[in-house]
């Protein structure tokens, strides 16, 4: 403003000395000359001032630029802060998962050592036949040379009828074991039957199947885990599709100590599955530089394999071309002793000419090995269909296997095969006693009518001893027990399965006075077998 009025004032001035005639002019020239020096002052100062502001700005970009590059700074240090957050959300987060499935795992373990069997008569008596009355009877008896076979065929039994006491919805059930090598998809291929999305076996590309599960159909989904006990508890799905060999190895021991087998209760077709039972087996070859536990896994795939009534055999072929040779030593190790069906898993990963290729390859492997086959399918389960099959189609199979089963009756077959072993090592006893009595007697002619009634009566004693030894009433009483035994094991296994017909099997039986049970055994079992 002030500015302003000094220019006003010097232009008046030049306008009064411009005029022609001008009154006063030392006057006027004073007062320019008064707002020139104004002026002048105006200039200096004004420049004072610019220089002034121009440091200011120089010193404001400077700062400006030492902002900057704080900003860049904490930029980087935001950047740096939020991948850290990010990192520590993700260990939060692994932490919190670990902690879930600890805390699960160990509530698991927890209700496993709790659960308690339901006592069943049968199974309590059947364990206490073998564990006495048939003990005591193999040391009496020394024929049978595969004695230690018998007792492992009867123990066997044994489990399974324990098995068939805690689910008794399994009786009517054949049971088709679902094998192969670790990957091969086993797990994905029954995954591929079930119809309830919240139930599912564990997958992956490493050994995750490390209890065996039994899958059946049933309206209501539900799983089961079965203790060593005896006792069953149940499982949430969420928790059971994580089960794998490296969660169970993070414990510290192995889980199926305490939890040998779990059961599967969910929705499947019943035209395919409504009688059958589905067995999800480990990897037998699990233990290969992968698994700690795979000569555990390897067993427990060849036992489940032996008591199937259908074997299905599964490859992965998504790497293999062709049958693994460990594949074909295993399925001749088993020995399965029927047709198996052969499913080619993860086919959507295969061209139509790698599939037909592969099919022929696999068939003729087999047939070189002289291995039976009921058919190959070349199968997708992430598809869930088949592609392409030779023989009997994957559908057509398990229609074919869908028929209802008798656990009893193979069972009750498994004793009979103990006992006829015995029965025909006993059969062979007896023969060889009475050639031997025979030879004595001759002994005793040829005495007579070498040296007459004197060297007869020499020879009496002798001959008297050896008719004692070779007596075959220790046989006839070991047949008779050997009878007794196989009557009282199959009665157990019909207390838990029900009568079982249809099996008619010549037991033989030795015309002597009947054996009195008790005799064997200090107490009645709980079937009341002590008066049989």
């Amino acid at each position: 403003m002030t500015e302003r009025l000094v220019a006003g004032e010097l232009f008046s001035a030049l306008d009064r000395v411009g005029k022609p005639f001008v009154w006063k002019r030392r006057r006027l020239a004073s007062e320019i000359r008064t707002i020139v020096l104004v002026m002048d002052e105006q200039v200096t100062t004004l420049s004072a001032r610019r220089d002034e502001l121009q440091a200011s700005l120089e010193v404001s970009l400077r700062r400006g630029a030492e902002l900057l590059t704080e900003v860049e700074a904490l930029s980087d240090l935001v950047e740096a802060s939020t991948l850290r957050t990010a990192h520590l959300a993700a260990v939060h987060d692994d932490l919190a998962k670990r902690f879930a499935s600890t805390s699960a795992m160990s509530t698991l373990i927890s209700k496993l050592h709790d659960a308690k069997p339901e006592p069943n008569p049968g199974v309590g008596e059947f364990n206490r036949l073998l564990a006495d009355d048939y003990l005591r009877f193999a040391d009496a008896e020394s024929s049978l040379a595969a004695e230690a076979k018998s007792l492992m065929m009867l123990q066997s039994v044994a489990g399974e009828l324990e098995m068939l006491a805690r689910f008794p919805d399994i009786h009517r059930r054949r049971i088709v074991s679902i094998v192969g090598g670790f990957s091969a998809g086993k797990s994905s291929f029954i995954n591929s039957f079930i119809q309830d999305a919240d139930v599912r076996l564990a997958e992956g590309i490493v050994p995750v199947t490390v209890i065996p599960s039994y899958v059946i159909p049933s309206d209501r989904s539900a799983i089961e885990a079965c203790a060593a006990s005896g006792g069953k508890i149940d499982l949430d799905p969420s928790f059971y599709a994580t089960l794998s060999h490296d969660l169970v190895r993070s414990i510290g021991f192995d889980l199926s100590d305490l939890m040998p087998l779990m059961f599967v209760r969910t929705q499947l077709n019943p035209e395919l599955f409504e009688h059958l039972c589905l067995i999800d087996t480990p990897g037998y070859n699990a233990g290969h530089g992968v698994s700690e536990g795979g000569a555990r896994d390897r067993h427990q795939a060849s036992n489940l394999a032996h008591r199937a009534d259908e074997l299905v055999w599964m490859i992965g072929i998504d790497v293999n071309g062709v049958i693994p040779e460990s594949d074909m030593a295993f399925i001749c190790e088993i020995g399965h002793g029927r047709p198996i069906y052969v499913v080619l898993n993860k086919s959507d990963q295969r061209s139509k000419e790698d599939i037909e290729e592969i099919i022929d390859a696999v068939s003729l492997a087999l047939d070189l090995r002289g291995i039976d086959v009921a058919g190959i399918s070349a199968y997708s389960a992430a598809l869930k269909r088949e592609l392409a099959f030779m023989g009997l189609s994957l559908h057509d199979f398990l229609r074919k296997a869908n028929v209802p089963g008798d656990a009893g009756s193979s069972l009750v077959n498994r004793i009979h095969d103990v006992f006829d072993m015995y029965d025909e090592a006993l059969e062979s006893d007896r023969e060889l006693s009475e050639r031997q009595r025979m030879l004595v007697s001759r002994l005793d002619l040829a005495a007579f009518a070498s040296g007459g009634t004197e060297f007869r009566d020499k020879m009496a004693p002798n001959i008297t001893e050896l008719k004692k030894a070779l007596s075959v009433a220790p046989v006839k009483a070991l047949f008779e027990q050997s009878r007794q035994l196989r009557k009282c094991f199959v009665e157990c296994v019909e207390v838990v399965t029900g009568p079982v017909s249809g099996i008619s099997r010549p037991v033989r039986a030795e015309a002597v006075a009947p054996l009195s049970w008790a005799s064997m055994s200090s107490s009645a079992g709980p079937l009341g077998h002590g008066d049989t």
